[in-house]
């Protein structure tokens, strides 16, 4: 069973009260993260911690750069949760890995 699976069978498992709080407080820390970054914010890449970096285009509003040494991309918040999607009438949520 893979970590979403594990908190999926987690979650299901909570009365209907704790869902709405946990739901409800994913969607206030999402909501946060959607904030445009600060692009001075960025100054070394996160994987390798090279700051040869270029843009690379964005994802949603937020700017995405790519590593020259690693080739990896990433946006100022890389690492953190991304939750595109909960549904508070159904109680579900939809998870979608940052690549």
């Amino acid at each position: 069973m893979n970590t979403q699976e594990q908190i999926k069978h987690l979650f299901e498992k909570l009365n209907t009260d704790d869902q709405i709080l946990i739901l409800e407080e994913l969607h206030r820390v999402n909501n946060s993260n959607n904030e445009p970054p600060n692009a001075a914010s960025v100054e070394n890449c996160p994987y390798c911690s090279s700051v040869l970096l270029s843009k690379n285009g964005h994802r949603g509003v937020q700017q995405r750069y790519k590593c020259k040494v690693c080739h990896k991309t990433f946006t100022s918040v890389s690492g953190s949760c991304s939750l595109d999607f909960i549904d508070f009438k159904n109680h579900s949520i939809s998870f979608h890995p940052v690549r």
